[in-house]
């Protein structure tokens, strides 16, 4: 690739880890994490600590949660807890390989030769692919942690999980307002997801995930 194909992809998308000869080296990293920086990056940085700040206060209880109530032994609430169907883990790591799979499938496809895939303009448009991926679903994910904190519908295994006071000695049918978790088995956060269904924090993923690589595409 010519240097002036270089240059180009690096104004284009303000490639900042590159030295006056248009590679990257030890001290054009040193001097690109240097400010000041693009005002993007504060916006990025806003996306990541404001909702991380939010939801930090509340999980931890310095924000007062809202407790939702619940119709004394309701039996939608009344299921065992057998663990996660698909861990978050495992969801992350699907939607990240899909991001891998699809651009570089595209690429391909697009490309002559399949060392164009590995050619810096391809590789400098995957980073801002990718960023552009994470940062956007890290917003959803915080925005869905709020959402879910600000809801707070429960769990079917939220009887299980919480093993509120109230629920025992009250009349079937009734609704129950003023309770307390007394689950000293399980840890406190286990318990305070057990009042976080709503909305579904695999769902919102999975749609933008799906979203965003049908737009990108």
């Amino acid at each position: 690739m010519s240097i002036r194909s270089k240059e180009n992809i690096g104004k284009m998308y303000n490639f900042r880890f590159l030295d006056e000869n248009r590679k990257i080296t030890k001290s054009s990293i040193k001097q690109a994490l240097l400010p000041p920086y693009p005002s993007r990056y504060y916006l990025n940085v806003i996306i990541f600590t404001v909702p991380s700040i939010l939801i930090g206060l509340w999980h931890y209880g310095i924000i007062p949660e809202h407790k939702q109530g619940f119709f004394c032994k309701d039996p939608l609430y009344s299921h065992k807890y057998n663990g996660d169907t698909v861990a978050p883990w495992m969801l992350a790591t699907v939607a990240i390989f899909l991001c891998f799979f699809i651009y570089f499938s595209i690429e391909k496809i697009r490309s002559k030769r399949i060392n164009e895939l590995i050619s810096f303009v391809c590789l400098t448009q995957f980073y801002i692919y990718f960023k552009h991926f994470i940062i956007g679903l890290c917003l959803v994910g915080g925005v869905t942690e709020i959402a879910k904190l600000l809801v707070r519908e429960h769990r079917p295994h939220f009887f299980d999980t919480c093993q509120p006071n109230t629920n025992e000695n009250c009349t079937i049918g009734t609704v129950v307002l003023d309770y307390t978790c007394t689950n000293t088995a399980d840890s406190y956060m286990d318990v305070l997801e057990a009042s976080m269904s709503f909305p579904s924090g695999h769902s919102s993923i999975s749609w933008y995930t799906a979203l965003f690589l049908i737009v990108s595409i």
